[in-house]
């Protein structure tokens, strides 16, 4: 009865129209029906406080519409039937959105639009629908669209068939420079140009021109071609300073038949030099679960990459000199509900690329050198790099922070890939995916910061250390337990061990060696957590020991009859006492066990 209510609405709204557009008579009786009608049943909850009609003219003031958030507002609609072409005139237009407050925690969330002036001219009245963007001719003064994230405004936009042009500022928390923009609208594409009129400092992203056309030519896909020159962003995430791009280019397809696929066909990104191929396809699977298909080729040298850090911490990296472009090809499979079972394959093709030369020498790691680093201002430690660690220790932090260390060359694509995703499903940056080699480099060249910037130059410092220089993996590891740090102010291993059990690390027991390497992720927060004696340490450190003990056992490390004879409790030194883990149960390790073996 509803459905059938609202057709009929619609029907009469859309008589009223042809009959308006016509300049034929209008009978007000119709007007007071349907006002009635929809007042009766709220049928799209339209709502208007005047109304006068005529063979020349209608007017209607305060025309509002309300649904469920969604509010439409017109001060004053008015249509001159009488002059050619026709004319609608609003006074003052506003839509406003106001989410749902049971569905946001009640947090207010806003997206208002005001237009203050429209006037808008029919050149034709035939086909108005299909011809709508490129027969009628309108004129805005000003446009305000205000969410909980900003404001955008647009002003003095006026159409002069087939283009559309126009001011624009404050694109909500993106920018506050002004541009202004030019839209032509054809028969095959869409051709929009935007060029800067006021730089404003304080914007995140910027830039002094940017070029894009939609092309809609073949009926099967769109294609988007974009060009930006002069870029300029800012974010606390990507880097401290502003990142200056000279030119931005990207094709994009986008089929209109497939909407699961994103990119393909020679779609493509380039940033100054740096041009990645990329395909994008989703997959939907039942209980709603999404799988993700990404292929990326990626042409590009380590100059270039350096070219992109504004004020690296390094700046010897800029003496880089090379020559040609290397291809780095990333396929990547990805289960958002499981990442373990995620697949990625990544392959390295030098091609033609070769480092000519470079100002900065690091061969000093390979032998005997006096250490010392800085962190906040203060000196951490200071020493020389060949004393001995535990094996077992040893092993066990490797398998914990970087179980492929042996087979890769410095970087590991798998662990930043699935560090992204799992960055990017939480909103924070708590993973890094950094290799242990990463992690040396990071302890011995880099500041704190965590921006993108300082990660890309830690990995490319990373990649000259075991590929340019030639460092091997036994010296990265003796350089890596002197500088690893356990606690404010203790660096190195056996420090380490001393510091939290009194004694030398190939002397720990089991439990001691796996709660060590629980610290490593963690050294700042572990001993006050340890100190307070943390109902979430209990929690998490137990959690951790029973994956590491079936991770070891599979890997050979541990027999039953350590995991049966394995102690709850940790005992540490006389300043911090014992640890009984409660939430630790050697039972539960042993079934998972027992269930993977029949797996097998």
């Amino acid at each position: 009865m509803r459905t059938r209510l609202k057709r009929l609405a619609y029907r009469i709204f859309i008589k009223i129209a042809l009959i308006s557009l016509k300049t034929k008579p209008v009978n007000k009786l119709v007007f007071s029906k349907v006002k009635k009608r929809l007042s009766k049943y709220h049928i799209m909850n339209i709502v208007w406080c005047k109304m006068k009609i005529s063979n020349n003219a209608i007017s209607i003031h305060d025309l509002t519409f309300k649904r469920n958030s969604f509010a439409f507002k017109i001060d004053l609609l008015s249509i001159n039937l009488n002059e050619v072409p026709k004319v609608i005139k609003v006074r003052k237009a506003e839509i406003r959105q106001v989410a749902d407050l049971r569905k946001t925690d009640k947090k207010k969330s806003r997206t208002n639009l005001e237009v203050h002036t429209l006037a808008i001219k029919f050149k034709k009245r035939h086909q108005l629908i299909k011809n709508i963007l490129t027969k009628v001719i309108f004129s805005i003064n000003e446009i305000e669209i205000i969410s909980n994230r900003g404001k955008a405004s647009l002003y003095n936009i006026f159409s002069e068939n087939p283009t559309i042009k126009g001011e624009l500022n404050k694109l909500s928390a993106i920018s506050n420079s002004k541009y202004k923009f030019k839209i032509s609208i054809l028969e095959h594409n869409i051709k929009i140009s935007i060029n800067r009129l006021e730089k404003d400092t304080t914007d995140i992203f910027s830039f002094n021109k940017l070029l894009a056309k939609v092309d809609f030519s073949d009926h099967s896909k769109l294609l988007v071609s974009t060009f930006i020159h002069l870029g300029q962003l800012y974010h606390p995430t990507i880097s401290r300073e502003r990142v200056e791009i000279e030119y931005f280019k990207a094709k994009q397809f986008l089929p209109l038949e497939d909407t699961q696929i994103f990119g393909g066909d020679e779609s493509y990104i380039d940033i100054d030099g740096n041009v990645i191929f990329y395909s994008i396809v989703r997959h939907n699977l039942p209980n709603k679960n999404i799988n993700l298909s990404i292929f990326l080729q990626i042409y590009s040298s380590l100059s270039k990459l350096i070219d992109i850090i504004p004020s690296p911490t390094n700046p010897e990296l800029k003496t880089l000199l090379d020559d040609g472009n290397f291809l780095a090809e990333i396929d990547f499979h990805i289960n958002l509900e499981d990442l373990k079972n995620s697949i990625l394959s990544f392959k390295f093709y030098k091609n033609d690329y070769n480092i000519i030369n470079i100002d900065w020498d690091l061969s000093y790691l390979n032998n005997k050198f006096p250490l010392s680093t800085y962190k906040h201002s203060m000196l951490v430690y200071s020493g020389s790099t060949d004393q001995s660690i535990s094996n077992f220790a040893k092993k066990v932090i490797i398998i914990n922070e970087d179980p492929s260390f042996f087979q890769h060359s410095g970087i590991e694509p798998m662990a930043i890939g699935l560090a992204i995703i799992r960055n990017f499903k939480s909103g924070n940056t708590k993973v890094g995916g950094s290799t242990i080699s990463m992690q040396l480099v990071k302890n011995l060249f880099m500041d704190e910061s965590r921006t993108l910037a300082r990660k890309l130059e830690e990995a490319i410092i990373t990649v000259l250390l075991e590929n340019y220089y030639s460092i091997k993996k036994h010296r990265i590891l003796a350089v890596y337990f002197q500088v690893i740090e356990f606690a404010p102010g203790v660096f190195g291993i056996e420090n380490g061990s001393y510091f939290y059990f009194g004694k030398e690390s190939n002397s720990l027991t089991t439990i001691q060696a796996l709660t060590l390497s629980y610290i490593v992720p963690r050294p700042r927060f572990f001993l006050d957590a340890v100190l307070t004696r943390s109902q979430q340490l209990d929690r998490n450190l137990s959690n951790y020991i029973e994956n590491m003990l079936e991770n070891l056992y599979f890997r050979n490390l541990i027999s039953d009859i350590d995991i049966n004879s394995f102690l709850t409790e940790i005992e540490f030194s006389e300043n911090i006492g014992k640890l009984y883990l409660e939430n630790l149960k050697i039972d539960r390790v042993l079934k998972r066990i027992q269930d993977q073996k029949l797996l097998q």
